[in-house]
Order: C-alpha cells, then structure tokens, then sequence
C-alpha cells in the first residue's frame, strides 16, 4: 500500500523540478537577417516568443551584441543607457527589432545575445526581485565586414 502513495508524491517533486515552458532552450530564439553585413548596414533582429507567455527583456538594449575575439565571445560596448528603463514585455509571437553595425565593434564574427525573464512585474525595470528566472537566446554567428 506504501508504494502506492509514494509513487504519485514522487512524481509530483519531479514535476515540480522541471523547468517551466519559458526556460526552455527552444522557446525562445534569436536570428538576424543574413549572414554578411557592411559596416553602416542594418542587422535585422528577430525575437520569436513561442512560450505560451509573455517574456520581459531588458528596457534599454533588449538584445547584446558579442564579437568572437580569443576563442570567445564578448560582449561589444555599445551606446551606454542613461537609465536602466523598464523591462519590454514581448508577447508570443514574432517580434523585429534592428541595430546599425557600427565603428565599435569593427570587422568580425558576430552573434546576438538575449536575456529575458518570464514572471517579471510589468512597468518596471527587469530584476531578479521582480521575475520567476531567466534564460538566454543567442543567435547564429554573422560577419560584419572584411
């Protein structure tokens, strides 16, 4: 009779152990517009939601921008935010967004890197006070000139 009774109790903690829908790898993804830009051009960014809920991005820069330099990646220094500004909720769904390759990053191998939180507070910054958790969607690499 007592296996009966920890069979259930014990599947119900490994439920809860699982990561919920928007922590997963694949739920949230990042892709750029092509491959091979031009200092100057456009990189169009694509943000595709497909965890059932909202996510929340950063306010200021809601996706990094990282060049591979020694083996890595890091992240390029862009324009600095005079604010932290409240996290972008994103629906689920598609959503575009763009940035101009400039003279900061120079010529390279590039990715785009997204942070987001799902569970956040809305109308306010993201923060690990204000979300359930976090995950990160990078793209596929892309050249910027040479």
């Amino acid at each position: 009779m007592r296996r009966h009774v920890l069979f259930p109790l014990f599947a119900a903690l490994i439920a809860l152990a699982l990561p919920t829908v928007a922590g997963t790898a694949d739920a949230v993804t990042v892709t750029v517009s092509q491959q091979a830009f031009a200092q100057g051009d456009e990189v169009g960014v694509t943000i595709e939601n497909a965890t059932g809920g909202t996510i929340f991005v950063p306010g200021c820069h809601p996706f990094e921008v990282e060049g591979f330099k020694e083996e890595s990646y890091a992240r390029v220094q862009r324009d600095k935010c005079r604010s932290e500004g409240v996290a972008k909720a994103l629906v689920p769904g598609t959503h575009e967004l763009t940035y101009t390759t400039g003279e900061a990053e120079g010529a390279g191998i590039f990715r785009i890197s997204v942070v987001y939180g799902w569970g956040c507070t809305a109308d306010r910054p993201l923060g690990r006070a204000r979300c359930e958790d976090f995950g990160t969607a990078v793209s596929g690499s892309f050249r910027v000139g040479g």
